[in-house]
């Protein structure tokens, strides 16, 4: 039996949203900061608006700070909205990188703490455990991805296979979970996404000269299952080179994506950049709806945006880089 959603029970936490939104550090918040004199003042005022503070010495957990942002917003909406399951696909992203982490320190024979992330829907403790073979509960193909991907490192030892392996598991399970617990934007936003890593892939990959008489191999083996495009697409794109997977993409839903990437094929970063803000876009559309699931969808978007600008901020007031360049890094916001 599909799964149904009634609107009218997302009517008071929609409401309750609407009003968070407004503590959001969005785009004028950011673009004062990016204008502050030091690395310390732009700790400070982000302590001030989060109300986290430093620790009894005075030193500040920027990262702790900034997942924290981010791991709040999750456990809000799982106590405000009727099913949490159904924004479960914006968090796997996060145990995909735990996975990862710790499958690659499991190789390595490294200690993977303090280099996992609390914002999944698994604990750090819980990947540890997932590399070491144990069954913890995670979704279907990433738990499954967690032993292939061992298995794949011992006969490669090429950590990249960890990567692709895992990755691939982790968006078919956020296709499986938006398409069955979510709504219409929910699976928009995996699609989404999916399209845009797998245009990034084909784009890295003429750009970087890889794709010699193995090209077709190569881009199959690295695409992302799901997304507007079948398949076949990419490598009949890419075989053509740059100017060639532009033009097909001229005339759908990334005809303006592929303009622009054209006009700025020698800077990945800034294509990258588009890339996220076109994801943006669509986690807007959240904003037009009353009342409903996607207010809470587009929430987490915006929190997740609000840590990766904050955290591209501070990285940069840190190495001293220059606001204009410090601008031209940061994502689009939700607010």
């Amino acid at each position: 039996m599909a799964y149904k959603i009634n609107t009218t029970e997302y009517m008071y936490c929609s409401s309750r949203i609407r009003a968070l939104e407004n503590q959001i550090m969005g785009k004028d918040f950011i673009s004062s900061l990016v204008e502050t004199s030091s690395y310390e003042e732009v700790l400070n005022r982000i302590s001030e608006k989060t109300g986290l503070i430093s620790d009894p010495d005075g030193v500040i957990d920027v990262e702790g700070m900034l997942e924290k942002i981010f791991s709040d917003a999750c456990t809000l909406i799982e106590k405000l909205t009727p099913d949490a399951k159904m924004y479960e696909f914006l968090r796997y992203g996060y145990d995909c990188n735990n996975i990862k982490t710790a499958i690659k320190c499991r190789v390595r024979g490294i200690d993977p703490s303090g280099m996992l992330f609390e914002c999944g829907t698994k604990t750090a403790e819980d990947a540890v455990a997932a590399a070491a073979g144990e069954d913890v509960g995670y979704p279907a193909n990433m738990a499954k991805a967690a032993i292939q991907a061992q298995e794949i490192y011992a006969k490669t030892k090429n950590p990249q296979g960890i990567d692709i392996c895992v990755d691939k598991a982790c968006f078919a399970d956020m296709l499986e979970n938006a398409g069955k617990y979510g709504s219409e934007l929910s699976v928009k936003l995996v699609n989404t996404r999916i399209t845009l890593i797998n245009i990034m892939i084909c784009i890295r990959l003429i750009s970087m000269n890889l794709l010699n008489s193995t090209g077709e191999k190569l881009i199959r083996e690295a695409l992302v299952e799901g997304g507007s495009f079948e398949r076949d697409f990419y490598p009949e794109a890419c075989a053509g080179g740059l100017d060639r997977l532009f033009e097909m993409l001229e005339y759908t839903d990334y005809g303006k994506f592929a303009a622009f990437a054209s006009e700025n094929r020698d800077n990945l970063g800034l294509i990258e950049k588009y890339a996220d803000d076109r994801y943006m876009e669509v986690a807007k559309e959240a904003k037009m709806i009353p009342f409903g699931p996607e207010v809470a969808i587009g929430y987490l978007v915006a929190r997740e945006y609000e840590v990766k600008n904050l955290r591209i901020l501070t990285s940069a007031k840190r190495n001293r880089i220059s606001p204009t360049v410090i601008r031209e890094r940061l994502r689009e916001s939700y607010v």
